[in-house]
């Protein structure tokens, strides 16, 4: 695994945080590859949200919810 170079006359504390980005980042991209997602994703999640709100429930379900049901 490669760590970014550090920036010329930057502190070590922001070289320290570029770094933790860094391994962040890869820890995050072996986990969760990247999925195709509906290009009308937002506007499905968006009318599921605003019937939940309608019925009292608009605190049940976040977006990353929704998304699990439609793709």
């Amino acid at each position: 695994m490669a760590i970014p170079a550090a920036h010329t006359g930057a502190g070590a504390q922001t070289v320290q945080g570029e770094i933790d980005r860094f391994l962040i980042t890869e820890m995050f991209t072996d986990l969760c590859p990247d999925a195709a997602v509906p290009k009308n994703a937002g506007r499905r999640i968006g009318a599921v949200q605003h019937r939940m709100a309608r019925v009292g429930e608009h605190r049940s379900a976040s977006a990353v919810d929704n998304i699990h049901d439609i793709v």
